[in-house]
C-alpha cells in the first residue's frame, strides 16, 4: 500500500506569533521514520515537510543533504526490513554506506543478528566479492578478521570447482595460520586433496619443526623372520615405500619394500637374529 504524507497545513508560530513554515526540503523525524517503515514494506513514499509535535523541540532531517545529530536515530519494523538502500547510479556507488571517523575506533558498518547472519553480502558480478575487506593502514592491519569462541573464525565453502578459502600475495604469505596450542592451518578432504602446495621456482612446502605423517610408522621383523607385511589403506602397487632399520644390526639390511594393494612388505637381507624395528614412510 502506498502511503502519501501531505504537507502540514498548520505551521508552528514563531516568537512573534506569526506563522513560520519549515523549508520545503526539510522533513520531521516522524516523517522520516514513517518513510523508512514504508520503504521496508516495499511501498513508494513521498515525504513532505512536517512540523514537529507540540510537545517536542523542532528537529528535521534533510534528505539529500548533510545532517548532524548528537543522539542515535532508531528505525524499528516488525514486519519487514527497517531500512532499504538502493542506487542505480554509475560510478561505483553504494546502496548503504557507513563511515566512522572517531579516534576511538568504531565501525563503519555494524551488523548484529539473534538467529541469522550479522552481515550478509551477495553479488552476481563476475570476479566480484560478496563481502570485501581492505586494509589501508600504514603499519598493517586486517582486511577481513573473524573471531569465535567455540566455532570457526573464518569459514569458506565452494561448489562447482571453486575455492572455499583462497589467499593471494605478491610478496608475503597468502594464507597464514597461527595457534598457541591447536592447529594453525588444517585441511580435510573426503576424496580430493586436503592441502595442495605448488611452486614454479620456489619451495612448494617448507616445514620448520617436527612433521607428522599418518602414512609413516615403525614395523617389527620378528626374530628368525626375514619379512614383515604392513597393512595400510590407500597403498597401491605404484606407491613408493621408504624403509630403514632403526638400530644397526651386524650383517642385516633392508633388501626391499614391495607395495601392494592396501599393504606393503619389507624384506631383510637375512633372518633377524632378534626383533628388528624398521621405520617406513609411504609416498603416493
Amino acid at each position: 500500500m502506498t502511503e502519501q504524507l501531505s504537507k502540514d497545513s498548520t505551521p508552528e508560530p514563531d516568537s512573534g506569533g506569526s506563522a513560520a513554515t519549515p523549508p520545503a526540503s526539510r522533513y520531521g523525524r516522524r516523517a522520516l521514520i514513517l518513510g523508512a517503515a514504508a520503504v521496508g514494506a516495499g511501498a513508494a513514499v513521498s515525504l513532505a515537510g512536517r512540523a514537529a509535535p507540540a510537545d517536542a523541540s523542532p528537529s528535521y532531517v534533510v534528505l539529500g543533504g548533510a545532517n548532524t545529530e548528537t543522539s542515535t536515530t532508531t528505525f524499528t519494523n516488525s514486519q519487514t526490513g527497517a531500512i532499504a538502500g538502493n542506487t542505480s547510479a554509475n560510478g561505483g556507488h553504494s546502496g548503504v554506506h557507513g563511515n566512522d571517523t572517531s579516534t576511538g575506533g568504531g565501525y563503519g558498518v555494524a551488523g548484529n543478528s539473534t538467529n541469522g547472519n550479522g552481515v550478509n553480502g551477495t553479488t552476481t558480478g563476475n570476479s566480484m566479492s560478496g563481502v570485501i575487506g581492505i586494509d589501508g593502514s600504514p603499519d598493517g592491519a586486517y582486511g577481513v578478521q573473524g573471531t569465535t569462541r567455540v566455532g570457526t573464525g573464518v569459514y569458506g565453502t565452494a561448489s562447482s570447482g571453486g575455492y572455499g578459502v583462497y589467499g593471494e600475495s605478491s610478496i608475503y604469505t597468502a594464507v597464514y595460520g597461527d595457534s598457541a596450542y591447536g592447529t594453525g592451518v588444517a585441511g580435510n578432504s573426503e576424496e580430493g586433496t586436503a592441502v595442495s602446495a605448488t611452486s614454479k621456482k620456489g619451495v612448494a612446502l617448507a616445514v620448520e619443526g617436527i612433521a607428522a605423517f599418518s602414512n609413516s610408522g615403525v614395523a617389527t621383523v620378528k626374530k628368525n623372520s626375514q619379512t614383515v607385511t604392513v597393512k595400510l589403506a590407500g597403498v597401491t602397487t605404484s606407491s613408493i615405500v621408504l624403509a630403514t632399520i632403526q638400530k644397526p644390526s651386524s650383517g642385516i639390511a633392508v633388501e626391499g619394500a614391495a607395495p601392494a594393494s592396501g599393504s606393503f612388505t619389507i624384506s631383510l637381507t637375512a633372518k633377524a637374529p632378534a626383533n628388528i624395528s624398521v621405520g617406513w614412510f609411504v609416498i603416493g
